[in-house]
């Protein structure tokens, strides 16, 4: 027995497992091509300088395409160290699951705004009166349990998730010492559009600190 809307609560076994039919389907394409670019080799302060280009076109019925690419350089200016640096254009399509799961309740950890509401707490952010619709003015309203019913559901409409990757490090690899090797990275990560499931406190503090209902 599956779950019914509008809160798919209720169906033949425990709620927390309730949920319903899913299925879904698309199609890509995908052309990808990498090359190794020897630059100098046992030069003066160059032992080895190395630069690797990749790219990847995806073409997805869903949204359309999309190229992303990668560049590394290596350097060994002598035997025992390592340079490197990376630059990679990053990208995540939507997951089937993302797309057509049926939707299914959960039971999220939530502290609402409204609690204690007062007229000095409205005029002080007019935005708490649309999410506090019906809620006394008279500090008195309480939540009496943090944990609410949420309803997951997926979003055949989304959007790819895409950023890029920036990385530097050097490795020492000390040839009178066997078997060691030690290393420093550095990396920042940009990402956009991440797909992730959406936290109700975070809803809720964008509707108190933006007045937007949606």
């Amino acid at each position: 027995m599956q779950a019914a809307p509008p809160l798919f609560l209720t169906c033949g076994i425990s709620q927390e497992a309730c949920t319903g039919d899913s299925g879904a389907e698309y199609d890509s394409k995908e052309l990808y091509a990498e090359a190794l670019i020897p630059i100098l080799k046992d030069a003066p302060l160059a032992k080895s300088l190395n630069l690797n280009i990749s790219t990847r076109f995806s073409d997805y019925n869903l949204f359309g395409n999309t190229t992303n690419s990668t560049l590394k350089l290596e350097y060994r200016p002598v035997d025992d160290v390592l340079l490197r640096a990376t630059y990679s254009q990053v990208f995540r399509a939507p997951t089937i699951d993302d797309i057509s799961a049926a939707p299914v309740n959960t039971s999220s950890t939530f502290t609402d705004p409204c609690i204690g509401l007062t007229p000095a707490r409205v005029a002080a952010n007019p935005n708490l009166a649309l999410a506090c619709v019906n809620v006394p003015l008279t500090g008195g309203f309480t939540q009496p349990n943090s944990q609410i019913t949420g309803l997951l559901t997926s979003n055949v409409n989304l959007k790819p998730e895409t950023g890029d990757v920036t990385t530097f490090g050097v490795v020492y690899d000390p040839s009178w010492l066997q078997n060691f090797s030690i290393s420093l990275d550095f990396w920042k990560y940009k990402i956009e559009d991440t797909i992730t499931q959406l936290d109700p406190n975070f809803a809720i503090n964008q509707c108190v600190s933006t007045g937007d209902p949606t």
